[in-house]
C-alpha cells in the first residue's frame, strides 16, 4: 500500500529548518571525540584549540546564534562568520564578547545574500574550558548554544 505525502519544496523545506542547537563540526586532534556533538551535551570542553560549528544558511537573509555558557574558565570570545561558497574561507564576522557563565549573549550577521553557510567559531585557550549544561529543569535553562535564521 503506498502512502501519499504532501510535496514540500526543497526551499519550504530548508526555511523550515531556520533554527537548531548548534553542533561542533570541527575541533582539536585531541578532542576528535567531540565532533558531531551538539555544545549543549558535549560536557566540558577543555581540550586548547579552535572549536567550529557549521550553520546551513540556504536562502536565509540573517543569522543569529544565542550562547549562554553555564560554566567558563580563562577569557575567550566567540566569532559568527559568513562563509564563501564551498565553506572554507570567511567572507566577513562578527565578534562575541568574551564568553561569561550565566550570561546570554547574541551574534548575528543581517547580510547573508550569496551565503549558503556561517560558522561560529572559538579559541579555547591553555588551562580554558567552556561548558554549556542546561541543567535539570527545561523550563529555566542554564545554558544555551543555538541558532535561529530567516
Amino acid at each position: 500500500m503506498e502512502i501519499n505525502h504532501p510535496q514540500i519544496s526543497p526551499a519550504d523545506a530548508r526555511r523550515s529548518a531556520s533554527e537548531g542547537l548548534l553542533v561542533i563540526m570541527a575541533a582539536p586532534a585531541t578532542a576528535q571525540a567531540l565532533i558531531g556533538k551538539a555544545l549543549v551535551s558535549a560536557g566540558a570542553i577543555n581540550v586548547a584549540g579552535v572549536y567550529d560549528c557549521e550553520i546551513e544558511t540556504h536562502d536565509w537573509s540573517l543569522v543569529q546564534a544565542v550562547m549562554m555558557p553555564s560554566a567558563v574558565t580563562g577569557a575567550f570570545a566567540p566569532s559568527l562568520d559568513r562563509m564563501y561558497f564551498g565553506g572554507r574561507a570567511v567572507r566577513n564576522s562578527a565578534a562575541g564578547a568574551n564568553f561569561a557563565a550565566g550570561v546570554a549573549q547574541t551574534v548575528e550577521i543581517t547580510d547573508l545574500k550569496g551565503s549558503q553557510r556561517a560558522r561560529i567559531r572559538f579559541t579555547v585557550p591553555g588551562g580554558g574550558s567552556i561548558t554549556f549544561a542546561v541543567g535539570a529543569d527545561p523550563t529555566t535553562p542554564t545554558a544555551h548554544a543555538q541558532f535561529n535564521g530567516q
